[in-house]
C-alpha cells in the first residue's frame, strides 16, 4: 500500500508542477492585459495572489517582479521601480536569461522615458531589440517597437516614431492581438493629429476603435472618443466635438468612466469653451477637471488647467481669484520641479555610472536655475499684471474726477454767463423803455399839447359858431399823426420781448461753444413774423434745459439747435451726440417734466428719440394760431 502511494506521488507531482508552470504564462498574460487596460488595482490584486505561491521558481518570481515594476511605473512610483528593475536585470544576467534581461530593459526604457532620460532609454532599447527579435515573440517584439516609438516621440521625431509603430503593426498582423494593435493605431493617430494631418488621424483612430471594440476594452473606447473629439476640434467642427464629449459625459454620469477619463474629458471641454470664448462654461469645466485630478495627471496638463482658470477668471473680472490661480500655477510647478530633482538624484545613485553623474548634476543645476528664472519671471508677470490693474483703476478714478471737475466748472461758467446775459438783457430793456418813453414825451406828448393849444385858441370860435374848416383840418392832421406814432410805438413794445429772447439764446449758444471748445450749431429760419413773447420765452427755457442736459449729463461734443417757423407751425429741434439713455429705465428729471408741461400749455407736441450710447434728439412742434391769447398764456 505504501509503495503504491509513493509511486502515485512520483507520477502525479511532475504533472502538477508542469501544470503550474504551463499556467504561469497565461497568468502573466492576464496581468499584462489588465495593465494595458489601465486596470491597475485589479492587476495588483491578481499579482499579489501569484506572488504568495510558495512553489514559484526564481525565473517566475523575476517575471512577476517585472510586472510589479510595470505597475509601479504606471502609478508613477518611479523610485521603487528603479531598484526593482536594477535587481531583475542583475539576476537575469547572472543566470543567463537573456530574453528576460531584454524584457526588463524594455520596461527600464519606459521608466527612462517617464523621467526624461531619453538617451538612456534609447540605449536600453538598442541593447534589447536584437535579442527580442531573435526570440520570435510577436507581442514582445511589437512592445519593444512601441517603446522605441515613444522614445522618438518624446524627442519630437514624429516620422521616426510612426516608422516604428508601422513595424509593430506588421508584426502584429500575423497574430490575434486586437488590444495591442488598437494601441498602436491610437498612437499613430495621435502623431498625425500633432502633425496636423487630420485625415490620417481620423483613419487610424477609426481602426483603433474597431480593434478596441473587438477586444471589449471599454476604457480604450472612451479614449478613442476623446481622440475623435480632439480631431473634430482641430477641424473647427465644434458641434461634432461637443457631441463626442456629451457621449463621454453620459458614460461618466452612469459611472462607466474612471477619474482619468473624467479628468481628460473635463480638461478638453474647458479648452474648447475657452477657445469659443464661453468663459463661464470654460471655468466650470476647469474646476471639474481639478476636482477629478488623479495621481497620473501630466505636468503640462495641470499647468494648462491653472493657466486657463486664471485667464477665464480675469475675463470674467474675478481678479482676486485670477491672481490666486496664477499663484497656484507657480506653486505647482515649483513642487513638481522639486520632485523631479529628488528623482534624478535617486537615479544618480542607482542607475548612472560615475562618468554620467557629472552630466546629470549639471542638468540638475540647469533645471534649478531655470526654475528660479521661471519663478522670478512668473512673479514679474504677476506684479506687472497687478500694476496694470492698479494703473487702470487709477486712470478710471482720474477720468471720473475729471468729468466731475468739468461738470462743476461748466455749471459755474453757465450760471455766470446767464447772470451776465440777464444783466445785459435788463440793461437793454431799460434802454428800450427810455427810448420809447422819450418818443412818447417828445412826439406824442408834444403833438397832444399842440392839439390842446389849437383847441384852446379855437374855443371861442366853437362857442360863437365861427370855426373855419381849415381850423378843423389842422386839428385832425395833428390827431392823425399822433395816432400813427402811438400805433408804431405799440408795435415796438409788442415785438421787443421775442426778438431779444431769440437773440439772447443765439448769443448763449455762441458763448457755450467758445468756452467748451465744441460744435454748437444754432440756426433760425422763417421768423419774419413775431410770435407772442410768452411762447418764445417757453421755447427759450426749454432749449436752455436741453443744452444744459446734453453738456452736463450726456457729455456731448456736438449739439445742433434749429428754430423754424412755417405758416402753421413753430418747430424746434435740439440734437446731440452724447451718451443717451434708456427711457424705460431712467426716471425723468424736473427739467424734462417741465418741458412737457410748457409744450402742453401751448397745445404743442414733443417727440424724444434716444438710445444708450447713441445720443438724444428732441423735436417740438407748436401750432401757429391766428390770434394767440397772450393773457391766457401768461396765466398758464
Amino acid at each position: 500500500m505504501k509503495t503504491f502511494f509513493f509511486l502515485f506521488l512520483i507520477l502525479i507531482f511532475p504533472l502538477s508542477l508542469n501544470a503550474q508552470q504551463a499556467s504561469m504564462p497565461e497568468r502573466i498574460q492576464e496581468i499584462n492585459t489588465l495593465i494595458d487596460k489601465k486596470k491597475l488595482g485589479k492587476a495588483d490584486a491578481v499579482l499579489e495572489i501569484e506572488e504568495e505561491k510558495q512553489e514559484l521558481s526564481l525565473k517566475d518570481k523575476l517575471e512577476l517582479r517585472l510586472l510589479r515594476a510595470k505597475i509601479q511605473i504606471a502609478q508613477t512610483n518611479f523610485t521603487a521601480s528603479n531598484g526593482l528593475l536594477k535587481d531583475i536585470i542583475k539576476q537575469s544576467k547572472a543566470n543567463g536569461w537573456e530574453l528576460l534581461e531584454a524584457k526588463s530593459k524594455i520596461v527600464f526604457a519606459t521608466l527612462m522615458n517617464e523621467i526624461s532620460e531619453f538617451q538612456e532609454a534609447q540605449k536600453l532599447i538598442s541593447e534589447a531589440l536584437p535579442i527580442i527579435e531573435q526570440g520570435g515573440d510577436e507581442k514582445l517584439i511589437s512592445t519593444a517597437y512601441i517603446e522605441a516609438a515613444d522614445v522618438l516621440s518624446l524627442q519630437r521625431d514624429a516620422n521616426g516614431s510612426i516608422e516604428y509603430l508601422q513595424k509593430a503593426l506588421e508584426v502584429l498582423k500575423s497574430g490575434d492581438y486586437p488590444q495591442l494593435s488598437g494601441h498602436v493605431q491610437y498612437n499613430i493617430s495621435n502623431h498625425y493629429l500633432k502633425k496636423g494631418d487630420l485625415e490620417q488621424a481620423s483613419s487610424h483612430i477609426e481602426q483603433a476603435e474597431k480593434l478596441f471594440a473587438e477586444a471589449a476594452d471599454d476604457y480604450a473606447l472612451m479614449e478613442c472618443l476623446l481622440m475623435k473629439a480632439a480631431i473634430a476640434n482641430n477641424a473647427d467642427d465644434y458641434d461634432q466635438a461637443i457631441g463626442y464629449y456629451e457621449t463621454l459625459m453620459h458614460k461618466i454620469e452612469n459611472g462607466e468612466a474612471d477619474q482619468r477619463i473624467q479628468f481628460d474629458c473635463y480638461r478638453n471641454l474647458a479648452g474648447l469653451y475657452f477657445n469659443l470664448k464661453k468663459d463661464q462654461l470654460a471655468l466650470d469645466y476647469v474646476n471639474k477637471a481639478l476636482n477629478a485630478k488623479h495621481d497620473l495627471v501630466d505636468y503640462d496638463q495641470m499647468q494648462d488647467l491653472y493657466e486657463t482658470r486664471a485667464w477665464t477668471q480675469h475675463v470674467l473680472e474675478q481678479y482676486e481669484q485670477s491672481f490666486e490661480s496664477f499663484r497656484q500655477q507657480i506653486a505647482y510647478k515649483d513642487s513638481l520641479l522639486i520632485e523631479l530633482e529628488a528623482l534624478k538624484g535617486e537615479t544618480l545613485k542607482i542607475l548612472l555610472e560615475k562618468e554620467k553623474r557629472k552630466v546629470v548634476e549639471a542638468e540638475l543645476e540647469q533645471a534649478k536655475l531655470e526654475k528660479e528664472a521661471e519663478a522670478k519671471a512668473k512673479w514679474v508677470v504677476v506684479l506687472l499684471f497687478s500694476l496694470f490693474l492698479a494703473v487702470v483703476s487709477i486712470f478710471i478714478l482720474f477720468q471720473r474726477n475729471q468729468f466731475a471737475q468739468k461738470q462743476a466748472t461748466f455749471g459755474k461758467l453757465f450760471r455766470k454767463m446767464l447772470e451776465r446775459l440777464d444783466s445785459e438783457k435788463d440793461e437793454a430793456k431799460k434802454k428800450e423803455r427810455k427810448r420809447i418813453s422819450d418818443s412818447l414825451h417828445d412826439k406824442v406828448s408834444s403833438q397832444l399839447a399842440a392839439v390842446k393849444w389849437v383847441f384852446e385858441g379855437k374855443i371861442d370860435d366853437f362857442r360863437q359858431n365861427r370855426l373855419e374848416p381849415d381850423g378843423l383840418d389842422s386839428i385832425l392832421g395833428l390827431l392823425e399823426e399822433t395816432y400813427t406814432e402811438t400805433r408804431r410805438l405799440s408795435r415796438e413794445i409788442e415785438t421787443m420781448g421775442p426778438s431779444n429772447r431769440i437773440q439772447l439764446l443765439q448769443r448763449v449758444c455762441r458763448e457755450v461753444a467758445k468756452s467748451q471748445k465744441m460744435d454748437l450749431d444754432f440756426r433760425i429760419k422763417g421768423f419774419d413774423q413775431p410770435i407772442p413773447f410768452v411762447v418764445e420765452d417757453h421755447l427759450f427755457c426749454i432749449t436752455m434745459v436741453l443744452i444744459s442736459n446734453a453738456l452736463e449729463n450726456a457729455f456731448a461734443k456736438n449739439i445742433e439747435v434749429v428754430f423754424e417757423r412755417t405758416a402753421d407751425t413753430v418747430f424746434v429741434r435740439v440734437e446731440d451726440d452724447g451718451r443717451g439713455f434708456d427711457k424705460g429705465k431712467v426716471k425723468m428729471g424736473y427739467g424734462i417734466r417741465n418741458m412737457y408741461e410748457r409744450v402742453e400749455s401751448m397745445d404743442g407736441e414733443v417727440d424724444m428719440f434716444t438710445q444708450k450710447g447713441k445720443g438724444t434728439k428732441v423735436e417740438i412742434r407748436i401750432p401757429v394760431k391766428e390770434s394767440w391769447d397772450e393773457k391766457k398764456l401768461l396765466q398758464q
